[in-house]
């Protein structure tokens, strides 16, 4: 179970299965007992009571028209049954055998590429930098700076107050400083042999679905289970038309099949029975699947598996133009330009795998800056932890994409935990029809609406936040959250971006559990307006208001009913505290 490092240890030591259940159940525990004790009389949801059963045990439900919690369990490394691991090797060190300086006087990339190289190509283990400071540059022609190919390699440092990563190149269109991607992949698009289509219509959450034939699929495997992005009017619908986004006035998502595709599940097959054409899945489908779209299952291209990224502090050299205006990303020649689209780290294509302990820093920049654009990308990922990060300080947060810190770009069942994300133009973010059932567990948003510029006190027009962005990202969970000076929200965001598959409607039965609002900024907690049922429950802090209606010209009436909301105010003697601990709790105890 993805528990604090203590307990961790000592579930190492236990060695059993029985023992890691004992230990979470105290920890978990321990971790929820505060809303008991907090002196308010305790409550619970009325969607969410002691006797409550996952929804996908049940056959009545539809995602369109119910009001229900989903079980959020299933989010993190190998689904939260497995404590990310310490103990690996074999472990080579950057200094000793590989002479990377670690005083930062020569640049120190080729030589960790050639270490990362050698170790994925020997099947895995640890790239260890002892404690000192890293210099890197991106290579012309390349989009990063350095490239993790190979599943198993784990990238360590000695502490994220001791090794330090500094990113020399400024020119970073488009590139990453780290990036984890095997080669030739297409990630959740790439269909590897022919689909099988679905016998029958999901309207709502499934563990079992059945197939018209089951073919050559075999337990074990990782499949795609899709269903396709549909705009053309039939008498049975369209997945346009069911999500009210046919009209132009306010965001049309007509003849963009190329750009939206339809949501995916990428789910790992647990159980097949072939009498019965039948597939049983390691987590729960998130949004409905419907024979008229073409509803199929696929297997799905190349994924690296139990990557890691841990312990180390990483930056950028600040760029050094002065002139950072809001949609400059399109102007070439502007620092905005060079830097547009820019990661400290990106993830793509990569299941099952962590980072932890990973800060950004300031490497002695005059505005205070720690990074180019953006921070952490998870860009079609399945089952990624990403604990204990500290992401902030973007020197551009324009137009088109720039300044968000943790964003997840059509990524399934990640578990961001206790992460803190600062001083941005989006805290964290959700994107794409394929970004479901994730957690953000303790997360804290400090300082929306924010770039360092050159003086490190500029803003920029627009975006603020921690968002459910566009293109409908629906079922995710912000659990015991914290927006400081920001806020948390999942909304009908019509045109922006139009003409290209504008936002639109943004998701649909996602859940702000125990939000706090907190600073001078926002008077509010959570602003949910979201396509058919969302949910708000509890809220604490100096701001618990809940905004179920923006005002936003086409937004009442492509999101009625106003969303569920309960206990504002009422936020620390909600009970269970996490929702997502509580269903991580029930779980385990089911098996």
């Amino acid at each position: 179970m993805e528990i604090a490092s203590a307990t961790e240890r000592m579930t190492v030591r236990a060695g059993t299965r029985h023992g890691l259940l004992l230990l979470s159940l105290v920890s978990v525990f321990l971790s929820d007992s505060a809303a008991v004790f907090a002196g308010d009389e305790a409550w619970r949801s009325e969607l969410y009571p002691e006797d409550w059963i996952s929804p996908h045990e049940r056959e009545d439900l539809s995602f369109v028209d119910d009001r229900f919690i989903q079980d959020f369990s299933y989010a993190g490394y190998h689904r939260g049954e497995r404590p990310l691991p310490d103990e690996l090797s074999p472990v080579i060190d950057v200094v000793l055998d590989y002479e990377a300086d670690p005083g930062g006087e020569t640049d120190a990339t080729r030589a960790i590429q050639d270490v990362i190289d050698a170790v994925g190509e020997k099947g895995g283990g640890v790239v260890y930098l002892p404690a000192g400071t890293y210099r890197l540059s991106r290579r012309e022609g390349e989009t990063y700076c350095l490239l993790i190919r190979h599943s198993g390699v784990v990238l360590r440092g000695a502490g994220e107050d001791r090794t330090f990563l500094v990113n020399d190149s400024v020119e970073m269109r488009g590139s990453s400083v780290i990036l984890a991607r095997p080669e030739g992949s297409r990630g959740f698009r790439s269909v590897d042999g022919e689909p099988i289509s679905l016998a029958r219509d999901y309207p709502g959450p499934a563990k079992e679905i059945e197939l018209e034939d089951t073919g050559d699929l075999e337990e074990g495997e990782w499949i795609a289970v899709h269903n396709p992005f549909t705009d053309r009017p039939s008498d049975e619908g369209s997945f346009v038309e069911d999500l009210l986004m046919t009209e132009d006035e306010y965001g049309s998502w007509i003849g963009d099949a190329e750009h939206l595709y339809g949501p995916v599940f990428y789910r790992r097959i647990t159980g097949i029975d072939r009498d019965n054409k039948l597939l049983r899945l390691d987590a729960p489908t998130r949004w409905y699947l419907l024979r008229r779209d073409g509803a199929r299952v696929y297997r799905a291209g190349a994924f690296l598996e139990e990557v890691g990224l841990e312990h180390l502090a990483i930056a950028n050299r600040r760029h050094p133009g002065s002139d950072w205006g809001v949609h400059d990303y399109r102007e070439e020649g502007t620092p905005g330009y060079d830097v547009h689209s820019s990661w400290l780290i990106q993830f793509d294509s990569v299941r099952n795998s962590w980072m932890r302990a990973v800060h950004s820093y300031d490497p002695g920049n005059d505005n205070d800056a720690h990074l180019l654009s953006n921070g952490v990308l998870l860009r079609e990922t399945r089952g990624v932890t990403l604990r204990d990060l500290r992401i902030g300080r973007a020197q551009y947060g324009g137009a088109g994409g720039n300044g968000y810190m943790i964003r997840m770009n059509d990524a399934n069942e990640n578990l961001l935990r206790n992460c803190f994300v600062h001083h941005s133009r989006h805290g964290f973010v959700f994107w794409g029809m394929s970004s479901t059932g994730n957690v953000i567990h303790r997360g804290v948003d400090e300082t929306t609406h924010y770039q360092a510029g050159d003086t490190g006190e500029s803003h920029p027009i627009g975006g603020r936040g921690s968002d459910h962005h566009g293109r409908f990202s629906a079922s995710n969970l912000v659990d015991h959250g914290t927006g400081r000076d920001s806020y948390f929200e999942a909304v009908f965001r019509g045109r922006i971006a139009a003409p290209v598959a504008p936002h639109g409607q943004t998701a649909s039965q996602s859940v702000f559990w125990n939000t706090a609002g907190e600073g001078q900024d926002y008077p509010y907690a959570v602003r949910t307006e979201q396509f058919g049922w969302g949910y708000a429950i509890g809220t604490r802090g100096e701001n618990q208001e809940v905004v179920t209606r923006t005002g936003r010209a086409g937004a009442e009436s492509r999101t009625r009913p106003a969303d569920h909301v309960e206990g504002e105010g009422r936020g620390d003697s909600l009970e269970p505290a996490s929702l997502y601990r509580d269903q991580l709790r029930l779980r385990f105890a089911r098996r």
